[in-house]
């Protein structure tokens, strides 16, 4: 992964500055990994290197080689994490081609499209295939996923004898989901209770769904593994995790609270879907560290190439509040030749790429600030030092704010209301 941060807009001075306050918590976090442990708020870094975990992920897919259709049920941390791999890696439209396994992902409690999988699921059950559940939750009270799980057990019990086979439970020790587990012995992998949903995707939570799909969780975790090596640095030239959460809260400071989130390729989109949550619930923070009212927060936005031609008008000419990030391919795995016409003989690639630098040149000229993040291609590895990247970059950036990062106290609020409303109360 490569990090450009030349067009930003913030000079060596103000990183430099403002670089120093980082040398704490990355201090702290040096000491974490080398206990290798989750018992602190910054226990997800250690995920990647934690042999054992990934190991035993590795045992309980080894059980489920004969899948047609892995079904997560889960919503949020809970999910949006593999999705990202997964659309990354093989395709967003890797479900349309014809392969097995395919995830499919029941998050939201949406009549019409939890009743298309159902459709979906029931099919496959007919023909005598296999569906696996994996629930993933790590309260196990999660409303959605609550109400969407019951629905495809009561499917699941209907057709296979031994049903709890093919159930396998992700969740804290001790939640009401680990009991249900138990009762009804469904197979049970543990989240470490340290490790927030957003940053879990190296857990149970991504891996064990992943490696069933074929995805190369080796070299995911490898990815993951070189770049918290590097954003451990404290040498903040050499760590690119800490360079972009300075950028990102001076630019902050100037009143730039909307951050765009710029990916030139359609399988990545959902890659945007799980950095959004990322930062609006790490970071935006009614209260921060001594407890007074601040509101922080930055609002994160997803776009890829097609809005170029709905939103860049905004971005371009609209108030100046917005800070950009642009992450591109380096290599594709596929292109194509264009055969006639006004471009004949160049190539799907060739035309991305002036698009892109044809954007930069015009924020440039415009002096809007953006960083650029190129990836060499969307590999596992490649996804893996991405994801991390972000994460720690999210945790150096709540710690610039002085707020938490780990929590979501607002989130609560609806929950609340829902269980409420659903109970009767």
């Amino acid at each position: 992964m490569k990090f450009n941060y030349k067009n930003s807009g913030i000079s060596e001075h103000e990183l430099a500055k403002e670089g120093k306050k980082l040398a704490s918590v990355i201090s702290e976090m040096k000491t974490i990994a080398e206990r290798n442990d989750y018992s602190d708020c910054f226990a997800s870094i250690n995920l990647p290197f934690d042999s054992e975990i990934s190991q035993d992920i590795k045992d309980l897919a080894e059980q489920y080689k004969n899948i047609n259709y892995i079904l997560v049920i889960g919503i949020g941390g809970s999910n949006l994490g593999t999705v990202a791999v997964y659309e990354a890696v093989l395709g967003k439209l890797y479900n349309l081609k014809g392969n097995f396994p395919e995830i499919l992902f029941a998050d939201a409690a949406d009549p019409d499209y939890i009743s298309d999988i159902k459709n979906i699921i029931r099919k496959c059950l007919e023909r005598e295939e296999n569906v696996l559940i994996n629930c993933v939750s790590k309260s196990g009270t999660t409303t959605e996923t609550a109400a969407n799980f019951e629905i495809f057990l009561d499917i699941i019990k209907k057709y296979k004898k031994n049903y709890n086979d093919y159930v396998v439970v992700t969740t804290d020790e001790g939640s009401k989901l680990w009991s249900l587990a138990k009762k009804n012995k469904f197979k049970i992998l543990k989240i470490p209770q340290k490790v927030g949903g957003r940053f879990s995707v190296f857990s149970a939570v991504g891996l064990f769904p992943l490696i069933i799909a074929g995805i190369d969780t080796v070299q995911l975790l490898k990815g993951a593994m070189c770049m918290r090596n590097k954003c451990l640095d404290p040498d903040i030239y050499k760590n690119p995790a800490a360079i972009s959460a300075i950028i990102t809260y001076l630019q902050y400071k100037r009143n730039k609270n909307i951050i765009v989130n710029f990916f030139f390729s359609s399988d990545l989109e959902s890659t945007g879907k799980w950095l959004g949550q990322l930062t609006a619930e790490s970071i935006g923070k009614e209260k921060n560290l001594k407890g007074e009212v601040v509101n922080a927060g930055m609002t994160p936005a997803v776009a890829t190439a097609v809005d170029l031609h709905s939103m860049s008008q905004l971005y371009l000419a609209g108030p100046p509040d917005k800070f950009t990030n642009f992450m591109r391919l380096e290599n594709n795995e596929n292109d194509i030749k264009i055969p006639a016409g006004k471009f004949a003989g160049k190539t799907l690639s060739e035309i991305t790429n002036a698009i892109i630098h044809g954007v930069q040149e015009a924020y440039i000229k415009r002096k809007i600030p953006f960083n650029e993040i190129v990836l060499e291609n969307k590999s596992e590895k490649c996804l893996g030092e991405f994801l991390q990247f972000k994460m720690m970059e999210t945790i150096f950036l709540g710690h610039l704010l002085e707020i938490n990062p780990f929590d979501q106290p607002n989130v609560e609020e609806y929950k609340v209301g829902t269980r409420r409303i659903l109970e009767g109360e």
